[in-house]
């Protein structure tokens, strides 16, 4: 998927050749990356490779009609809130009120005017993106949030078990952050909590990602990755976090726990199990520490 939607990458599902063309003419014209498809079973073919920034689906279609694919949609985790306009001959009133009724961002009755096409397109996106800030990161740290941090590591987990890869998952949490926010107030914790996010997104490489769990807790992932890298990086940010100067020379320090797939498991729950069990030992032996989840083969 491509973050920026002056460049949105647009499935367009659409069995009439000249409407096809017509549509991804004007939506190339206007900067946007077009795949066309035939049908609905076309794009969920599609879909199972990649995912897109916006569907565009005509209704009347042979094989699967939009309808169809978008209850799909709707029924799958991955893609049901991906962007879907419905684009269709189909112009009754009735027609229309069926559309909306499949949860869709826009209707629209063709022929459409292309300057209504790229308007109706720019909106739709737009209104997506600012939905997705809402849900997909934390609005203190400006980390992933629990839910978009676990939907990534679902999808990165997926592509390991298919090829094979190393992947390094790092469970940290600040420690005695309660202390910290009863002696010097919440205002100091929150903006402990930013300087110690601030850091971890410093820390890491472009392919890595971070987010923040709940309180104070946060975790940093990172595809090919093994375990003993993971530590290394892990013990980098550690020592980072303990290097930061806050007022009155309070020392803010963390803990963390590493697991790694596949020897750790495969499943995102079993990952962040183990690395939390580390957590759990690193606070145990006095904090400040990373502790390595030891292999299940050792």
């Amino acid at each position: 998927m491509n973050d920026n939607l002056d460049n949105a990458e647009i499935l367009l599902v659409e069995d009439d050749k000249i409407s096809r063309k017509m549509v991804a003419y004007h939506l190339k014209k206007h900067g946007y990356t077009v795949y066309p498809v035939e049908n609905g079973q076309a794009a969920l073919d599609f879909l199972e490779e990649k995912i897109p920034n916006l569907i565009i689906c005509d209704i009347m279609m042979p094989v699967m009609d939009g309808m169809e694919l978008r209850k799909r949609l709707l029924n799958h985790p991955d893609l049901r809130l991906v962007p879907f306009i419905f684009l269709s001959a189909k112009a009754d009133l009735q027609d229309k009120v069926e559309g909306w009724m499949m949860v869709v961002g826009d209707y629209m009755t063709k022929p459409v005017e292309p300057v209504e096409l790229i308007a109706r397109v720019k909106s739709v996106l737009a209104r997506h993106s600012l939905y997705e800030e809402m849900i997909n990161y934390d609005h203190l740290t400006g980390l992933m949030s629990r839910r978009n941090m676990e939907q990534k590591m679902t999808y990165e987990l997926a592509r390991i078990k298919r090829f094979g890869r190393d992947f390094s998952v790092v469970m940290l949490d600040i420690d005695h952050f309660k202390k910290l926010n009863d002696t010097h107030g919440h205002a100091f914790g929150d903006e402990v909590l930013k300087e110690v996010a601030q850091t971890l997104k410093d820390s890491i490489r472009e392919v890595d990602f971070v987010g923040r769990m709940g309180g104070e807790e946060f975790v940093i992932a990172m595809p090919e990755t093994d375990k003993e890298t993971g530590f290394v990086i892990a013990e980098r940010v550690r020592k980072s976090v303990a290097a930061l100067e806050f007022k009155e020379n309070v020392q803010v320090t963390i803990s963390g726990g590493v697991s790694a797939a596949p020897e750790d498991g495969l499943a995102q729950a079993d990952l962040l199990k183990v690395a939390d069990d580390a957590l759990y030992e690193a606070k145990n032996n006095g904090r400040n520490q990373i502790v390595a989840a030891k292999s299940k083969t050792s």
